[in-house]
């Protein structure tokens, strides 16, 4: 690799667009949901907007993509610009994940509340079944980190990319910080100036309480959506850890009892008939990386352990235990 990833484990990032990150500027304020989101949305995008669709949020323009038992949704930075996150959100989709995106209404740094609150109510408005996930870049790295703070219900997991714990006119996070308990990925470069180096996302870091807690860091100046871009050193990589993140913190798999089989997005089955029946017994997590076939994901679960969940009556998403 072009350069070197950094990632420490504990149990104990605003604009893009170059190489130099300039300091965050207000974006003008995003008109209200209509039955044209997508179009406001991916107007300014080079992509096709066929598979997406409108998300009902009062006062916000919403939109989502892909189906499955649990959603991803997508904050953007302070150019407040969706079109950064479609590379990632294909590669969310593949993974059989439904994913949100909108803009805020304003990213001035008193409004920095109701970007939370609206992030929240996208989310319950988009998500599938009860678990989600919040990825922010930058103003959205803050963003990300104080909505986990408010403890909601069904949030399985966080990743900042480049979330400055203060800058400017906007506050200091890191009292918000020591109020996460979901796990948590954070990204970052190592000199970027936005996050004063290393110091403000280490600051961070080390005072959210979730499992896991990753730091993941790369050298250079990259911030927000540059840390992803695909062209950019390490940015396939980045994807795929946040991706693998993502993934690893939502369920993915539905048990189909009158067949006693389980079943990804993807269409895999495998044999579960010691699962699923009508003592609903403990059954093991057989589908977290579905690559190969269902008899290699079983071998490769077995081999790290992964937790115990309980198979579900109906064939909704799998309940999981993981932490």
């Amino acid at each position: 690799m072009a350069a070197v990833l950094g990632v420490l484990l504990s149990v104990a990032g605003c604009g893009t667009g170059g190489s130099e990150p300039g300091p965050p500027s207000p974006a003008p304020a995003t008109p209200a949901a209509s039955p044209d989101a997508v179009t406001t949305l991916l107007s300014t995008c080079s992509a096709d907007a066929q598979g997406w669709h409108t998300v009902p949020v009062d006062g916000v323009a919403a939109a989502a993509t892909g189906s499955g038992p649990a959603t991803v949704v997508l904050l953007n930075d302070s150019g407040n610009s969706v079109c950064g996150w479609l590379p990632l959100a294909d590669a969310l989709v593949e993974r059989q994940l439904k994913v949100a995106i909108f803009a805020y209404r304003s990213t001035a740094a008193d409004n920095e509340p109701e970007a939370i609150r609206d992030a929240l109510a996208v989310a319950d408005r988009a998500r599938s079944g009860n678990r989600y996930a919040l990825i922010g870049a930058s103003l959205g790295g803050r963003v990300v980190i104080e909505a986990a703070a408010t403890r909601p219900s069904g949030l399985a997991g966080i990743m900042s990319l480049s979330g400055e714990r203060t800058i400017q006119d906007y506050r200091d996070i890191l009292p918000d910080a020591r109020k996460v308990t979901s796990p948590a990925l954070d990204v970052g470069a190592k000199d970027d100036f936005a996050t004063r180096g290393e110091r403000q996302q280490r600051q961070l870091h080390e005072a959210m309480q979730g499992k896991p807690n990753i730091l993941l860091q790369r050298d250079g100046l990259a911030h927000g959506m540059d840390l992803i871009n695909a062209d950019g050193p390490d940015g396939k990589a980045m994807n795929s850890r946040i991706v693998d993140f993502a993934e690893q913190r939502l369920p993915s798999w539905w048990c189909n009892s009158a067949t006693r089989t389980w079943r990804s997005g993807r269409g895999d089955t495998s044999n579960a008939a010691s699962c699923c029946s009508e003592t609903r017994p403990a059954c093991p997590y057989i589908g977290l990386r579905r690559r190969g076939s269902s008899a290699q994901a079983a071998a490769r679960v077995r081999s790290i352990a992964w937790p115990v969940i309980e198979c579900p009556d109906t064939d909704d998403p799998v309940r999981t235990t993981r932490g």
